[in-house]
């Protein structure tokens, strides 16, 4: 290969993966992006660290997205892989409190329309599953 003929802003997507400053942009204009970037990022670190990946709900990708990210793609990067490297007991405890939350925003609606299953993105059945299983009481 003939590296002096390769122009010098090429270089690095040549020898890297990627054009330079193509993951220093700012992070907050890309907003509608930062799900799909979470989800990779903790599928990445949990692949690495060996535990289960956990669920990223639409409430949470709304947290994400509504965030004003002052860095890069490497900010989120980082956050998530130390969500991901916590116990498993935090993590939990994670779920629980978001689990909680939908519910009270849901004022203890878990089926139908505005109830806590549409607004964490999931199936009513599932959710139902789940607050059995964590013993958790919807709200009345």
């Amino acid at each position: 290969m003939n590296y002096a003929a390769i122009p010098r802003e090429l270089s690095e997507s040549e020898f890297f993966g990627h054009a330079t400053g193509s993951f220093t942009g700012a992070l907050r204009q890309r907003g509608s992006d930062i799900a799909l970037l979470a989800e990779q990022f903790l599928r990445d670190a949990v692949r690495r660290i060996g535990h289960r990946p956990p669920r990223i709900t639409k409430a949470v990708a709304r947290q994400l997205e509504s965030y004003p990210w002052p860095g890069n793609v490497r900010e989120p990067q980082h956050v998530l892989e130390r969500a991901a490297l916590m116990s498993p007991s935090r993590v939990l405890e994670l779920e629980i409190d978001n689990l909680r939350a939908a519910l009270e925003q849901a004022c203890g609606k878990v089926y139908g329309a505005g109830g806590a299953a549409e607004l964490l993105g999931m199936k009513p059945t599932t959710l139902a599953s789940r607050l059995e299983a964590l013993k958790i009481k919807p709200l009345r």
